[in-house]
C-alpha cells in the first residue's frame, strides 16, 4: 500500500498521514477509524460534526459556557468546563458582573516613565474614599489617557498593558485596571489563587498570593505617594498610596494586565 506523503481532508477533519496508513485502499475507512466515535444526542447542547458516511455518528465540539470567578479564559474570550482543544489559555475570571479576567502574567515595571511627580492630564486626583466607589473606574479609559501623555513604551505600567498581547487577543485590548476594578480582584483573590496555582511552575500563583498591584489611579497627595495600589494580604485586598517611580525595582510594585471579554 503506497504511504501518502500529503494528509486528506474529509467532512472537516483532518486526517493525517499516520491515519491512511492503517486504511486499506481497497474499502472506505469506517467513521470510527476517522474520530467519530459520537451518536447523535451525545453532545447534548453541544454542536456536531457529523461522518460524511453515516449521519448518526459524530464527534462533539465542546461548547462554551457562561463564565464563573476563577474560570480559565480561553483565546476565543469565553470559558469551558473541559480544556478546550486548540485554545490557549490567556486569564483568570475575577469579576462576571462587569465580565473582566486578569493576565497569567505580572510585570515589575514602575508607573511612569521617569521620576518627575507631574500628573497627567485627564486623570483626577481621587481620595482614598473616592477611588473604590466613582472616582476614574474605567481602567481602559484610564490607561489610554496614560498611553496618551506618557507614549507607547512598554516600559511602565500603562504601556505595559496597553501592548501586552497573548493568543488570540491584540495590542490596545488590556488594560491597567483602576482601583474600584482591583478591589473586586481583591474580594475575590482565594478563587483566583486556587486557579492560578494550578499552572505547574507559574511563579504568578505563588507569588500572586501576597503582593502589591498598581492602579491606573492618581491620587490628590503632594508627596511622591501620588498612585493607588491593591495591597493583597492573604485572601483579602485593600486600597493604600504607592510611588509613580521607584529607583529600585525591588521595591516596585507588580503590573498585572486586565480584558474585558
Amino acid at each position: 500500500m503506497r504511504n501518502w506523503s500529503l494528509g486528506a481532508v474529509l467532512g472537516g477533519l483532518i486526517v493525517t498521514t499516520t491515519a491512511w496508513a492503517a486504511f486499506d485502499c481497497n474499502r472506505r475507512p469506517t467513521c470510527e477509524e476517522m474520530g467519530y466515535t459520537d451518536m447523535v444526542g451525545d453532545c447534548g447542547d453541544g454542536d456536531m460534526v457529523k461522518c460524511p458516511f453515516d449521519q448518526t455518528k459524530g464527534f462533539c465540539r465542546q461548547s462554551a459556557m457562561e463564565c464563573r470567578v476563577g474560570d480559565i479564559l480561553y483565546s476565543d474570550l469565553k470559558c469551558y468546563d473541559e480544556t478546550p482543544s486548540g485554545l490557549g489559555a490567556i486569564g483568570v475570571v475575577f469579576d462576571t458582573t462587569n465580565r473582566l479576567a486578569i493576565s497569567l502574567e505580572v510585570k515589575e515595571v514602575t508607573w511612569r516613565l521617569n521620576s518627575h511627580p507631574e500628573d497627567v492630564p485627564g486623570l483626577q486626583n481621587c481620595t482614598l474614599e473616592n477611588v473604590v466607589v466613582d472616582c476614574d473606574t474605567d481602567g481602559k479609559a484610564n490607561t489610554e489617557t496614560i498611553v496618551a501623555y506618557y507614549g507607547d513604551s512598554a516600559d511602565y505600567a500603562a504601556g505595559y498593558c496597553h501592548n501586552y498581547t497573548t493568543e488570540g487577543t491584540k495590542k490596545g485590548d488590556w488594560f491597567l485596571p483602576s482601583m474600584k476594578e482591583l478591589m473586586v480582584l481583591g474580594d475575590f483573590i482565594f478563587p483566583v489563587n486556587v486557579t492560578l496555582q494550578g499552572f505547574a511552575g507559574s511563579v504568578f500563583g505563588r507569588k500572586y498570593l501576597n503582593d502589591n498591584y498598581y492602579s491606573s489611579n492618581e491620587a490628590d497627595v503632594e508627596d511622591d505617594y501620588n498612585v493607588f495600589e491593591l495591597y493583597v494580604s492573604g485572601t483579602s485586598g485593600s486600597a493604600q498610596y504607592a510611588l509613580k517611580y521607584y529607583k529600585f525595582v525591588s521595591y516596585v510594585p507588580d503590573t498585572v494586565c486586565v480584558i474585558k471579554y
